[in-house]
C-alpha cells in the first residue's frame, strides 16, 4: 500500500475527491468516505469484504450475536446493500454496519452493526452510529429504528434510542428483540 502522507477533500456533489501527496497523485471517486486520521476510515462495502465481515460476526458469537443469525447476515451481504459500510484500521476491516430507507414509512433503520472484539470500547461504534445517521439525515426520515438484542440496548440508549418492543427469544434462544427509535431530534437538510 501506498505511504501515509496528508489528505486533502474536496466536495464535489456529495462525493468527494481523495488526493494524496506530494510523491504521487491519486484520485478516487467515493461516495461520503469519512477519514480521521491515515489509521482509520470508513469506507462503502465491497463484496471482498464478504470473508471478513462473516469472520467478524464469528468472533462476536455467541456473545452479541446467536448462530442463526449468519445465514441471515451473509444473504444480506450477498444482496449487495447500497449503504453499508466498514470501518478499516490499518488496513484491516474491523467494523461494519448500514442503515436503510422506506420511503413507503418514511423510516429509516441502522443495523448490523458488528465490531471486531479488540476494537470494541474504543468509540468506533458511536462514530459508525453517527456516519449513518448523517447518510439517513439527507432523506429526512420521520423516524429512525434500530432492531437490536438486550445485548446492546445500552449502546443505543446511550445514542437517544428507547425501546418501544421486547420480543423474548425473537432471534434465537436467549437473543431478545430489542425495536428502538431514536427521539433526539435529527435536523432535517437544508
Amino acid at each position: 500500500m501506498f505511504e501515509q502522507v496528508p489528505f486533502i477533500f474536496y466536495d464535489l456533489l456529495k462525493f468527494q475527491i481523495l488526493v494524496n501527496f506530494p510523491h504521487w497523485v491519486q484520485v478516487q471517486w467515493v461516495p461520503r468516505i469519512f477519514v480521521e486520521n491515515p489509521n482509520r476510515m470508513i469506507r462503502p462495502y465491497v463484496p471482498t469484504d464478504f470473508d471478513a465481515l462473516i469472520h467478524l460476526l464469528r468472533l462476536n458469537t455467541p456473545a452479541y450475536f446467536g448462530a442463526a443469525e449468519e445465514p441471515h447476515f451473509a444473504t444480506f451481504l450477498k444482496s449487495d446493500p447500497t449503504c453499508f459500510f466498514v470501518i478499516e484500521r490499518q488496513e484491516m476491516v474491523v467494523s461494519c454496519a448500514g442503515y436503510r430507507y422506506q420511503a413507503a414509512t418514511q423510516t429509516g433503520q441502522v443495523s448490523w452493526f458488528v465490531f471486531h472484539p479488540h476494537y470494541q470500547r474504543q468509540g468506533l461504534g458511536k462514530e459508525m452510529l453517527q456516519y449513518c445517521l448523517e447518510g439517513l439525515r439527507e432523506k429526512a426520515p420521520e423516524k429512525i429504528i434500530v432492531r437490536t438484542s438486550q445485548l446492546v440496548e445500552g449502546f443505543f440508549a446511550q445514542a437517544g434510542f428507547v425501546t418501544t418492543l421486547i420480543d423474548k427469544d425473537y432471534w434465537s434462544p436467549g437473543y431478545d428483540l430489542y425495536l428502538m427509535e431514536l427521539k433526539k431530534a435529527i435536523p432535517k437538510p437544508g
